[in-house]
């Protein structure tokens, strides 16, 4: 699915992974609310949930990441370069 070598970088909303899937350079990018979601973490733990932690868990939880980023590329655009996961799709 995906070369082992990757790059992440996180912002405010999200965090980003650089990495090649099926052949292709790809941005997958993950809502801070996706993993808020995922975790199932309250409204009072979401706040604490920074970029650096955000970094951690998709770091951490990259093959989770990837399989959610392999689903929307099979559904809609197999071509697309950006990988948008949003809530519920972790």
């Amino acid at each position: 699915m995906a070369d082992e070598d990757f790059k992440l970088s996180s912002s405010d909303d999200r965090t980003v992974v650089d990495i090649h899937m099926n052949g292709q350079r790809r941005f997958v990018a993950v809502t801070r609310e996706a993993i808020v979601r995922y975790l199932k973490l309250s409204p009072d733990q979401a706040v604490d949930l920074d970029r650096r932690l955000r970094y951690e868990f998709v770091h951490k939880h990259i093959e989770v990441v990837l399989r959610a980023a392999q689903r929307k590329l099979d559904a809609a655009n197999p071509d697309a370069d950006l990988i948008m996961i949003r809530v519920g799709e972790l």
